[in-house]
């Protein structure tokens, strides 16, 4: 995988200061509460406890872990981090999760009670990729709808974005998604062969 391959990750350091995908992890419509006598007789059904999303790159996949000279700001953060989560936990088995957003609803409005984090990192998984041993993130709060909020509660929430990474990408493994990395990155591989030269690639 070379760097030019990177185009979308141009503005990654930008992201992680102020940008945010329009596809709101929550809902924004609740059924309202039906009253007979003095029975509440529905109730708004809950949205999803937490919405993850990010980028897979396989640290394997990686050929050159140097920032370029001409890197800009946003790859030559990408191209360190890829860098330092290699040297951390080695390239087999472990994946860089690159543009994370996990979203917490701690209440049935996005309004009040909503926390979204911004994370990336390292997950590493066992020698047969079929459990997530562990994720090595950073993790930073991005917004919040939540006026009782205060920094303790911020920092429990950034160890539990870790936890709830590292079921998601069990998930994502259950999915066939992390095989379907795996495929990809060998028909490149195989291509690279019959044509005598890298190719280069995007996962």
């Amino acid at each position: 995988m070379e760097y030019e391959e990177y185009e979308e990750y141009e503005e990654y350091e930008e992201y992680e200061e102020s940008g945010m995908k329009n596809d709101s992890a929550l809902p924004t419509d609740s059924q309202s509460v039906e009253e007979s006598g003095t029975q509440a007789s529905q109730v708004s059904k809950p949205p999803v406890a937490v919405e993850i999303e990010f980028d897979c790159i396989p640290l394997r996949s990686v050929s050159r872990f140097d920032v370029p000279m001409d890197a800009s700001p946003g790859l030559e953060r990408l191209a360190t981090r890829l860098r330092d989560c290699a040297q951390k936990h080695g390239t087999h088995n472990a994946y860089f999760l690159a543009r994370g957003l996990c979203t917490f609803g701690l209440t049935n409005d996005p309004l009040i009670g909503q926390l979204q984090f911004r994370f990336d990192g390292a997950v590493v998984t066992d020698e047969k990729d079929e459990r997530t041993k562990t994720a090595d993130l950073q993790v930073s709060l991005k917004s919040e709808t939540c006026n009782w909020l205060n920094q303790s509660i911020v920092e429990w929430f950034e160890q539990t974005v870790c936890r709830a990474v590292e079921v998601e990408f069990d998930k994502y493994i259950q999915a066939g998604d992390l095989a379907k990395t795996h495929k990809r990155l060998a028909e490149i591989e195989q291509r690279e062969k019959d044509s005598g030269g890298y190719l280069g690639m995007y996962l």
